[in-house]
């Protein structure tokens, strides 16, 4: 078994465990469970936000509002990639095992989405299925988003001292929460499409995005070993993150005449994880 680095009380005697250790011990924990309802919650919040805009709107596949958002959100991932996941796995790394494990966690995070892709066929789905479908291709879609949001909150609970990774289980939350809102009302608009009441096009569209914070949860049992796999977790949200950028959001936003508000939107979100990666240098 490894060293549980959630749990473990330096102060702690070889074969005494004190009571003061277990308060630390289950308020380590509770702290570690909070920060991953926080992260994914925020995920869910979005979804669910995004899943009403079926009572308001009309389909975010067109219009400049909608290449906005995605350029925005496209934006926000590309930068936290580079700025809060690669810089500080490279940083706490050494030598080539150092480099192997960062490279293997970063195409692993790539891979694993191609191949949930391939499986489900989500671009088919997206465009040619029913609702139905498409609601299953974007549960399975989030079930990976969400473990990576409960690791990255988990580890940054395993450490507060380190200030980066809460700053980085943050912009990770708000890259990944601000997508799940157009993508959760495109797929509403699809249900209502379909035939579907505005009320079942919402619950529907909701119920996408529960997996988020089950397996977020589910991932805190993980933070036990997070400590020397830290570079490779990290670097396995930055291909996550890339991959989904790159896939799906900046196709999205460079199709037509409206494509300039997409660009302002990728440069406006580069530019605000920018600066919130300055101030949090000062």
């Amino acid at each position: 078994m490894g060293k549980n680095v959630l749990f473990s009380n330096p102060r702690r005697k070889k074969g005494y465990i004190g009571i003061s250790s277990i308060k630390t011990q289950r308020d380590i924990f509770v702290n570690v469970i909070i920060e991953v309802l926080l992260g994914t919650g925020f995920l869910f919040l979005m979804t669910v936000l995004g899943a009403a805009m079926a009572f308001f709107i009309k389909p975010l596949n067109t219009g400049k509002l909608a290449k906005l958002i995605l350029g925005f959100s496209a934006g926000v991932m590309l930068s936290t990639s580079v700025f809060a996941l690669l810089i500080p796995a490279m940083e706490d790394v050494k030598g080539l095992k150092g480099i192997a494990l960062i490279t293997l966690g970063f195409v692993l995070g790539c891979v694993i989405l191609i191949a949930t892709d391939e499986i489900i066929g989500l671009k088919c789905s997206r465009k040619k299925s029913s609702a139905g479908l498409l609601m299953l291709a974007m549960t399975l879609h989030n079930i990976p988003e969400g473990i990576t949001v409960g690791l990255a909150c988990a580890a940054s609970a395993a450490k507060p001292e380190q200030g980066g990774l809460l700053y980085a289980a943050v912009v990770l939350a708000i890259g990944i929460g601000i997508q799940n809102f157009p993508e959760t009302a495109a797929l509403a608009v699809t249900f209502i499409d379909d035939g579907y009441s505005k009320a079942k096009a919402f619950v529907f569209s909701v119920l996408s995005g529960v997996v988020e914070p089950v397996f977020g949860v589910l991932a805190v049992y993980l933070s036990s070993y997070i400590e020397p796999l830290m570079p490779f977790l990290l670097a396995y949200a930055a291909g996550t993150m890339l991959h989904v950028t790159i896939e799906e959001l900046i196709p999205d936003v460079q199709t037509d005449s409206k494509r300039h508000m997409g660009t302002v939107g990728i440069m406006s979100g580069i530019l605000l994880m920018l600066v919130l990666d300055m101030f949090q240098g000062l």
